[in-house]
């Protein structure tokens, strides 16, 4: 949910809550693990995670998977990310300058993270994959021979050279709204407290000290619009919004 580019024009503020709210494994996992299947569907239509191969007794393990390293993904370069299995997951490669490969070289195995990027296709467009490099599978194949033969032929990279990603929707503000509230809200009450918010909060004003940014007076009216002492999904996509707009923090609300 931290978007690849453009970050310049967020408020120091904001990029510092939203590092902190992926940067600690551990208390996104346990946030994750607290999430119902419904709420993780949920969070994964809302952020653009297919989910719809995810299915029998393995699903809510999937899901919580699928999310957990959706969040880890959308961190920015040079931040620590992790698989849900806590191995690390490999830092995005520095631009290419590099050296023609012999035209006879196997193709490379997938990193891990071409890995990741590769197991979230469908099998219908792992088959589409195929097809268009003319690497032929057996009628009715599984997935995971799919996904076998794509990483052998060494496709993911140049499908992705011809059809390349679109950014998905998990840098909007309700994207972020929905990562923000899976990591904070302990009660699944659909808002949150100063309480659930008092440890990130100190985070991120530590962090922006440490970093020589002003800190807010008081961060948790200014994404508490109506003043109530509690923010609702409305309110926190309001000033996620806002702050992607380059249009400051402040929400006119009182402190509670």
């Amino acid at each position: 949910f931290f978007p690849s580019e453009g970050t310049s024009t967020m408020s120091s503020p904001l990029a510092l809550l939203l590092l902190l709210m992926g940067a600690a494994a551990d208390p996104l996992r346990e946030a994750i693990m607290g999430q119902t299947e419904a709420q993780l569907v949920g969070i994964a239509d809302r952020v653009g995670i297919d989910h719809g191969v995810m299915q029998g007794e393995g699903r809510l393990e999937a899901l919580r998977k699928a999310v957990f390293e959706f969040a880890q993904s959308e961190k920015p370069a040079g931040v620590e990310r992790f698989a849900w299995d806590g191995t690390p997951l490999e830092a995005d490669a520095p631009a290419a300058k590099a050296t023609a490969a012999p035209a006879t070289a196997a193709p490379a195995k997938a990193s891990s993270e071409a890995q990741r990027r590769l197991r979230l296709k469908t099998s219908g467009q792992l088959r589409a994959m195929l097809d268009e490099f003319s690497v032929a599978y057996p009628a009715g194949a599984s997935k995971e021979a799919l996904l076998s033969l794509a990483e052998e032929a060494g496709l993911l990279e140049r499908w992705e050279a011809l059809h390349p990603p679109q950014k998905k929707a998990p840098s909007s503000s309700g994207g972020m709204a929905d990562m923000l509230f899976a990591s904070l809200d302990r009660d699944s009450d659909g808002s949150l407290s100063r309480e659930e918010m008092a440890g990130l909060i100190e985070k991120t004003n530590a962090a922006a000290k440490a970093q020589g940014e002003a800190v807010p007076a008081d961060f948790f009216a200014s994404i508490d619009a109506d003043g109530d002492g509690r923010v609702d999904r409305g309110e926190a996509s309001g000033y996620f919004e806002r702050m992607m707009a380059g249009g400051g923090g402040a929400a006119g609300g009182g402190g509670a």
